[in-house]
Parts: C-alpha cells; structure tokens; sequence
C-alpha cells in the first residue's frame, strides 16, 4: 500500500467481494451462499447511499461540495453496477461476471477514496478559513 493514508473502510469492503468472488469461483461457496452475500452487500450499499442522500448541505456550500458529490455517488453508481454484474453470477456461472463487476467495484471505490480526499482538502480548507476569519476579529 505504501505511505499513503488509505481509508480502510472502502478498501476492507472491495477485500471481501474479492474473497467471495474467489471463493465461489474456486466452489468453496456455492451460487447460493455467493447471492446471499451479494444480497447482504446490496443493502449495505443502499444503506450508505441513502445516508449520504440525507446529508443536508448548508447553500452556501453546495458549490464547493458538489466536486466531492459528484464523484461520490459516481463511486455508489459503479458499485451497484459492479453488484449486478457479481449477481449475474447466479443464474449464469461465468467467470467473466466476476471479473467484470470486481472490476466496477474496483473503480467504485477508487471513486469514493477520491470523493474522501476531497472532502478532507475541502474540510481542511473551510476549516483554514475559519481560522483566519476568526483571528482578524
């Protein structure tokens, strides 16, 4: 991984759909056991997504977060993508189901990583601001 601080939460999340997608593929899980762990990490997805949703944005500062929101739900978009392609998997046992929707939760979540920097430039700029704002008082 190198120096760079990785939030590991995404990153844990991607690790498990690749272990599951290896353990299908190899027959240690069974189609059954893989849609009943897709079927968990859908909701998962869709609890995450509808909390962002959520998130009430002061006006003020909607321009400077719709970058980090744009990329965001970009992220959720390319992980549900990525979830229906895993699914596929379970009517029809093709490796290439696997590959192809790892390969949409792999850019899902480089998307989210991406929409975290943001956030984190754009909380430390605000925050910034904030200070110098409050030292001309």
């Amino acid at each position: 991984m190198g120096g760079n601080q990785q939030p590991e939460v995404i990153d844990r999340h991607l690790q498990e759909v690749e272990e599951a997608c290896q353990r299908v593929a190899s027959g240690e899980w069974n189609t059954d056991q893989f849609a009943e762990y897709i079927d968990q990490l859908a909701e998962k997805l869709q609890e995450r997504e509808d909390f962002i949703r959520q998130i009430e944005i002061p006006p003020e500062a909607i321009e400077d977060m719709r970058e980090e929101l744009e990329i965001g739900f970009s992220g959720i978009a390319h992980w549900n993508d990525g979830v229906a392609r895993l699914a596929q998997f379970v009517d029809e046992v093709d490796v290439a189901h696997l590959e192809e929707g790892l390969e949409l939760c792999r850019q899902g979540n480089d998307l989210l990583n991406e929409a975290m920097k943001v956030n984190r430039d754009n909380f430390k700029r605000v925050e910034t601001m904030y200070r110098e704002s409050s030292t001309m008082s």
